[in-house]
């Protein structure tokens, strides 16, 4: 099957759950909004700059919302919306699926082993 056939929607939702740090920090998000500076932190080998195109992106798709939580001084944090809250489930299910096949998988290297 060539990629040409494939929904744009459905290759978009896969670029996206491909980028190395997403799947993190909307794990982290899903427990609390967070700043900038939290999230660095917790992830710590992850750039500066990678998280802030990280966040931007996920912000301009709707999937995170920027707040500013206090004025002075000036704190800004990062929410899930609900469009990012059902993203989040979507994530979920396909490590649940993720679990079942790895569990297939060795299931089946131990039967060809023995």
């Amino acid at each position: 099957m060539e990629m040409d056939n494939i929904d744009p929607a459905v290759l978009e939702v896969i670029r996206l759950l491909g980028k190395k740090w997403g799947i993190p920090v909307l794990h982290l998000l899903e427990q609390s909004a967070m700043g900038f500076g939290e999230i660095k932190d917790i992830l710590e080998n992850i750039s500066a700059s990678v998280l802030s195109e990280l966040l931007n992106e996920f912000t301009e798709k709707g999937i995170l919302e920027k707040r500013e939580i206090s004025l002075s001084p000036q704190r800004t944090a990062y929410f899930l919306t609900d469009f990012g809250k059902v993203y989040c489930q979507i994530i979920a299910l396909i490590e649940e699926w993720g679990l079942h096949l790895v569990k297939r998988i060795s299931k089946a290297q131990v039967r060809r082993t023995s």
